[in-house]
């Protein structure tokens, strides 16, 4: 009951802290309405002609003061009680000339000046000159630094900001492979595709990703169901990937490392803050485009090959990029469309060793190499973005902001493994080690060991097409009246991804099994991953027919997840001598995440002709050839190489003769997949904040409160119990657990 009530009383003091920010705030209205009777205000925009941009965080000053402003979107700044008479301003930004313009202001009253910057480098000879050749600069990575300084000295978090155009154009449009440069910044990787960051060490769920401030949604069924390098199965499923946005939408990269009373609370390891380009950005018309293509040098050729999969296909993959904006209706309405396609083939090839490390006294050497697995995976990534965003200005005093993006990513991996086992249990337990001959690090044996039944090869690996199609819908106004503005903006945001197979022309997993199998397997070094196998004997590893109880695995992973954001924010600049600001508002979130894995369930036995307990896939040998070359080395030598199995034709007989296929799912299998496996997760958030900001000097001080409440609620099965199910007179044992009632029921915390 103490903790009850601690609790209580402690949202009962926020929410009075709250109130009296905006009490406090609203005793400020009536000078908002009027300029002081002694000051006015000056207003403009800053323009870089070098870039064709208008700049934002340069530092507007009233020479002599501490009066001081930064440019916002569009070069925008109002700067507030400027003294009437006049005045000298000076504009500075990081690489430039600081600009100085002599300007008088009414009392009450606007004045209008507009800045350009100039460059410190050296100005172009003129014409009859002497060119002087100096060291070559790359103009846009100056300009991306120096917006990324510019930005970093204004914001008062620990923050690092980078200009998307920094670090060049990317082959892929992955954000990740753009962040993973930064400082401090890691990034989690699936399957060589970088899918989430890591800031400070701490696990990605806990790194928040907006854009533009409203938050993306996320859905992603292998991080809900499976592990990645760095995190348990299920764990990152809060986090956000890379595979809803692309770069080419993004202007700017802000990563702040603190938080401030205006940011969510929910984000202890940071936020990473990605900010679109905008037309008023620019000034007038401009349209960009680039065609590119992309190629592996594993699968370099204009021809059809079987770099991919089973198919035949074209490895050499188009790519394009198409950027237009433009401004209308006497510079009040600005629109800009990008629309951006990659596609890009990646060869994956790596070699994973499995060993013992438990001495017996039957067996003393310290460590033994049970199994070596060769994985030959190549993937392709398609990645569509279609980004538009509107800026009117309805009055002088109201903007209204639209942004509309969806994105597409398809991600097919098809892999193949040939897994060679010399113990039966060489990685769980000690049991078996024995049976592998050889000194067991540069060579292993098995030369007809009796005792070792399952020893040989088998055929694995998996194929899956992953869909994720994201869209986020975010309108937003800004108003503002003399020293006051006010923003508000609604968020949705939907993302869905499914894994597919059969119904994409292939197979999840197959497996096949060649035991009693014999080999030797021989390295030149306990580090060296090249491997030299020779079948000593047993049935032929080469034919398709050696791998018997042929079965196939069918996909079922899906994961819709939904936003609803809605937030206002109130700043007001105090009349003061030192530049002051107060700054309250209000947020309300909402987010469900429902996710299945069917998998479980989806397991089949091949009985079609040619299949059965004893019989195979030979009927569907790949014409597809297993990769010994493992980029710079030839990390697989053997004279018989495996036939693999043809996973696209075997999808077709899935699809057409069903009756080939018994399912071998059991009970246990079946809730796994239909009950235990779903998840209906909702949470909400509501949130209150007031903070202040003021500049003594060099000093800059910040100090604010936020109030915040999370709920969540979630759908689960509510079993039987054991004394219900025995009442119902069924007996209870480990083979018959009591069995989940028909329907479900919620439960909420807060």
């Amino acid at each position: 009951m103490h903790a009850s009530v601690t609790v209580s009383t402690l949202r009962f003091t926020l929410r009075l802290i709250c109130l009296g920010w905006l009490l406090a705030t609203v005793g400020f209205l009536p000078a908002v309405f009027a300029q002081s009777a002694a000051t006015g205000r000056v207003v403009g925009r800053v323009f870089n002609p070098g870039t064709g941009e208008y700049v934002r965080n340069a530092e507007i000053r009233v020479q002599g003061t501490q009066n001081t402003v930064y440019s916002e979107e569009g070069g925008v700044y109002q700067l507030d009680n400027v003294p009437a008479g006049s005045a000298t301003l000076e504009v500075a930004f990081s690489g430039y000339q600081t600009a100085r313009a002599a300007v008088t202001v009414a009392a009450g009253a606007a004045v209008t000046r507009d800045f350009e910057l100039v460059s410190t480098l050296p100005k172009p000879a003129g014409k009859d000159e002497v060119v002087l050749i100096s060291k070559f600069v790359v103009t846009t990575e100056r300009e991306g630094n120096a917006k990324a300084i510019m930005e970093q000295r204004r914001n008062m978090n620990i923050s690092t900001s980078v200009a998307a155009d920094s670090f060049g154009d990317g082959s892929e449009g992955n954000v990740g492979e753009f962040l993973k440069f930064l400082p401090g910044v890691d990034v989690e990787y699936v399957d060589g595709v970088s899918r989430g960051p890591r800031i400070g060490g701490l696990d990605q769920s806990y790194v928040g990703v907006t854009m533009d401030g409203a938050s993306i949604a996320s859905a992603d069924a292998f991080v809900s169901y499976g592990a990645t390098l760095n995190g348990s199965t299920g764990g990152q499923s809060r986090s956000v990937g890379f595979e809803q946005m692309s770069i080419t939408a993004i202007e700017s990269v802000e990563i702040s490392r603190t938080s401030s009373a205006d940011m969510d609370a929910s984000s202890p390891a940071g936020t990473i803050n990605m900010k679109t380009r905008r037309a008023f950005d620019r000034k007038g018309r401009r349209l960009d485009w680039q065609v590119s293509m992309s190629a592996n040098s594993g699968a370099m050729t204009t021809r059809k090959g079987y770099g991919l999969d089973d198919v035949p296909r074209y490895v050499i993959r188009p790519n394009y990029q198409l950027d237009y904006s433009d401004v209308f209706l006497n510079q009040r309405l600005g629109i800009r469309l990008g629309v951006s396609k990659s596609s890009v083939l990646a060869q994956q090839q790596y070699v994973t060793h499995t060993y013992n490390r438990t001495p017996t006294t039957a067996d003393p050497r310290p460590v033994v190499l049970t199994g070596i697995t060769f994985a030959d995976g190549p993937k392709l990534t398609d990645r569509s973005s279609v980004t538009f965003t509107s800026d009117f200005k309805a009055t002088p005093r109201l903007v209204l902001s639209f942004t509309g993006m969806f994105n597409a990513f398809e991600n097919s991996g098809h892999t193949y493994n040939l897994a060679w086992t010399a113990s039966a249990n060489g990685g769980a337990a000690a049991t078996g080690r024995q049976n592998v001959v050889g000194n067991g690090l540069t060579e292993i044996r098995t030369n007809g060991l009796a005792t070792n039944t399952s020893r040989g090869l088998t055929l694995g690996g998996g194929s899956a097409i992953k869909l994720t199609n994201t869209t986020t819908i975010t309108p937003k106004f800004e108003f503002k009246l003399n020293a006051l503005t006010v923003d508000g903006v609604f968020n949705f945001s939907r993302s869905k991804n499914d894994y597919e197979t059969s119904s994409r022309g292939t197979i999840r997993v197959e497996t096949a099994n060649i035991n009693n199998a014999d080999f030797r397997a021989t390295r030149s070094d306990p580090l060296s991953a090249e491997w030299t196998l020779v079948q000593t004997g047993g049935a032929d590893w080469s034919n398709l027919a050696s791998f018997t109880n042929p079965r196939t695995t069918e996909e079922g992973r899906f994961v819709v997840t939904e936003i609803y954001t809605g937030e206002t924010n109130a700043k007001y600049v105090l009349p003061w001598r030192l530049p002051t600001s107060i700054k309250f508002g209000g947020k309300w979130a909402e987010e469900r995440r429902i996710s299945d894995n069917a998998v479980p369930y989806l397991v089949y036995s091949y009985i079609g002709p040619g299949g059965g307990p004893t019989g195979s896939f030979a009927n569907y040998a790949s014409p597809r050839k297993f990769n010994t070359d493992f980029g710079r080395i030839n990390s697989l030598n053997v004279a018989n190489v495996p036939t693999l199995v043809d996973r696209s034709a075997l999808s077709v007989v899935f699809r057409e003769r069903p009756e080939y296929f018994v399912n071998s799912a059991t009970v246990e299998n079946y809730y796994t997949a239909t009950i235990a496996n779903h998840r209906d997760f909702l949470q909400t958030v509501s949130a209150a904040y007031g903070m202040a900001d003021t500049k003594i000097g060099k000093l800059q001080l910040r100090g604010g409160v936020r109030w915040e409440r999370t709920e969540t609620s979630s759908k689960e099965v509510d079993p039987y119990t054991a004394a219900e199910v025995q009442a119902a007179g069924f007996p209870i044992s480990t083979t018959n657990p009591p069995a989940p009632r028909p329907a479900r029921h919620e439960t909420a915390s807060g």
